[in-house]
């Protein structure tokens, strides 16, 4: 598939245990494209990528837009997996084993067999549009993963330690949306509607999702009186935009204020 195994697991593994911390979460750490709400609207360090996330002059000038560009930019989502993919394999510290070696090998010849197989169309323009129409395609799995976590809680720390006061499962459905769909449509979201099962049992296979959420996930809602958040996909993407409409009119505000006061030129080549 040309993404790194052990990427996706370092990355999703941290998310399922983090999931939707400012600090600690990396599928929500996005400046300066996103902030997925106003929370985010700030400079923050990331203990997964060992770093600040800074909300400077650029990263206003583009949140201020990004519930125009979230769409847009979802749809060629994979390419940024890509990138991710080989800057992790070939980091300089990472210790080389077997496995890496292979994985190595294999994302080579990933591309190399891409850009065979895509050498038999007859013109640029086919390889464009068939390079862009399958990568945007791919971007329906990215807008249903960020579906589940994007418009829900968010919280600095890790959540649910003793000093925090809240235990580990009440978090995950504090964090976790599910898609309420037919059983029938269940081929269309390929499991990913029922996140908040998935992240009570992360091994569960998709196929007992369903049954384990009905049989045991609700009734323990219900009992301790836990709020389980299920909304269609149309609602759940309505309640991602509108979270980040409002995260991009306080980075407009913010710019405004910011550019207001000087020259912008003087102001981006001072931050960047």
């Amino acid at each position: 598939m040309g993404v790194s195994s052990s990427w996706w697991r370092r990355v999703h593994n941290t998310h399922h245990v983090t999931t939707n911390s400012e600090e600690f979460d990396p599928d929500i750490q996005y400046l300066p494209i996103f902030a997925i709400n106003k929370k985010a609207c700030r400079d923050y360090f990331s203990e997964f990528h060992n770093r600040w996330f800074k909300f400077d002059a650029a990263a206003k000038a583009l949140v201020s837009f990004q519930h125009y560009l979230y769409l847009p930019i979802l749809s060629v989502a994979r390419f940024n997996l890509y990138a991710l993919s080989w800057h992790h394999v070939w980091r300089q510290d990472l210790r080389v084993t077997k496995d890496v070696l292979m994985e190595r090998v294999a994302l080579v010849l990933f591309m190399v067999w891409n850009v065979w197989l895509i050498s038999h169309l007859p013109n640029f323009l086919h390889i464009f549009v068939y390079v862009l129409l399958s990568h945007q395609l791919c971007g329906l799995v990215h807008l249903q993963i960020v579906l589940s976590h994007f418009a829900m809680e968010t919280y600095n720390g890790l959540g649910y330690t003793p000093k925090d006061g809240r235990e580990f499962l009440v978090n995950q459905l504090a964090t976790t949306m599910d898609v309420d769909c037919n059983p029938w449509l269940d081929w269309f979201h390929g499991g990913l509607q029922h996140q908040v099962t998935h992240h009570l049992f992360p091994r569960l296979p998709r196929h007992r999702q369903r049954e384990v959420l009905e049989k045991y996930v609700k009734p323990l809602c219900k009992k301790y009186n836990i709020k389980y958040h299920s909304y269609t996909f149309l609602e759940g993407n309505l309640m991602v935009y509108r979270s980040m409409r409002e995260a991009a009119k306080l980075a407009s505000k913010q710019r405004a204020e910011l550019f207001g006061n000087s020259n912008l030129w003087k102001l981006m080549m001072a931050e960047g």
